[in-house]
């Protein structure tokens, strides 16, 4: 949902944020939220909900690093059960990725120790969208609720990585680009009997391609988002937290 799709068109701007939906499971995340005032900052969220409620959507999150005492204010009267918590972000930087043992180059010109891994310009068009449905297909949709209607130019090309099969890819790593900046992880999967390795593999290359590309102080974000990727930050980084930011929930349907 765009930030400003809930605005009618006649009103000046004076609150604003971005919806991410899940629909498969019935919620939605917001981030980016803006408010004036308390005024507009209630108006913009009560409105926000109504439209959710009309999409089915029965739950809603919320996660920002700072929130001002309005934002809080807002959220709160909108039903939001705020705290304090580890994000879900782990922020590491390039330079942190390439010192790891594990994602060292093994000696291959292209980043991997078989040579299988391509970056994602290999992939014709049709194998990307066949790829990125049976990812969809298994369940494996990553940080993003839109996989499959994102098109190929939305990642980084030279640093998402691929192990190209028969018609579509065995697997995928991709990474966008923000204009903050960072680096995202937005889907890691693989295919096959020899999956744990063709994922070490797309890790390497796409560290390698990264620390040829970007400064070394740049920031990657890994998101755990689920139990492997929690565990998979867990081996990279064991003891590394997340940063502190607020944290809440809202049920706007009732089960």
């Amino acid at each position: 949902m765009k930030p400003t799709e809930m605005i009618p068109e006649d009103k000046e701007i004076n609150a604003t944020g971005s919806w991410k939906l899940f629909p498969k499971e019935n919620r939605a995340e917001l981030s980016d939220y803006w408010c004036e005032n308390e005024k507009q900052g209630g108006e913009y969220l009560s409105l926000s909900i109504g439209k959710l409620k009309e999409k089915g959507i029965r739950k809603l999150s919320v996660e920002a690093k700072d929130l001002t005492k309005i934002q809080q204010s807002c959220l709160a009267k909108a039903g939001f059960s705020l705290e304090k918590k580890e994000s879900r972000d782990l922020l590491v930087t390039l330079k942190e990725l390439s010192a790891l043992p594990l994602l060292k180059a093994t000696g291959n010109t292209d980043g991997n120790s078989s040579g299988e891994v391509k970056s994602i310009q290999s992939l014709l068009t049709r194998e990307f969208r066949k790829t990125v449905a049976y990812c969809a297909a298994c369940g494996r949709m990553g940080v993003l609720p839109d996989l499959c209607e994102l098109p190929m130019e939305w990642y980084d090309a030279e640093v998402s990585a691929c192990v190209p099969g028969d018609r579509r890819a065995r697997g995928l790593l991709l990474v966008h680009a923000p204009l903050s900046g960072r680096l995202m992880v937005d889907l890691l999967a693989a295919f096959g009997t020899d999956f744990q390795k063709q994922l070490l593999n797309m890790m390497r290359f796409s560290v390698e391609a990264a620390s040829v590309k970007y400064p070394e102080n740049t920031i990657v974000i890994l998101r755990r988002h689920s139990a492997e990727t929690e565990s998979l930050a867990g081996k990279l980084f064991p003891g590394k937290q997340g940063e502190q930011v607020w944290y809440g929930e809202c049920e706007i349907i009732k089960e």
